[in-house]
């Protein structure tokens, strides 16, 4: 058995740290839904699938072809998504003010 690395840990660990941040943005109310058209879907699916394929090819892995069109159609099919709702300026903000 091969001992992890370094690298795996600190990539494990960012997974972790963005999936506990986003816990705590959703039940903040910092997200609203968002509806993609098929087009950015369609984009969505294929920059998401296109290197795991890319990987799947370079190191000769055919297992990851099928998990790579599972996520690719995943994504397409997936119609709610959540994004950070933007701030609303207020009156006394002069940031836009020229």
């Amino acid at each position: 058995m091969e001992e992890i690395s370094i690298y795996q840990v600190i990539i494990i660990l960012v997974i972790v740290s963005a999936l506990f941040v986003q816990q705590v943005l959703l039940k903040a109310n910092k997200f609203k839904k968002v509806r993609y058209t098929r087009n950015q879907r369609l984009g969505f699916a294929i920059a998401s699938a296109f290197p795991i394929l890319a990987f799947s090819y370079i190191s000769n892995n055919p297992v990851l072809i099928p998990f790579a069109v599972a996520m690719g159609s995943l994504v397409y099919f997936k119609e709610n998504w959540y994004a950070l709702k933007k701030k609303e300026l207020g009156r006394g903000d002069v940031r836009n003010v020229r």
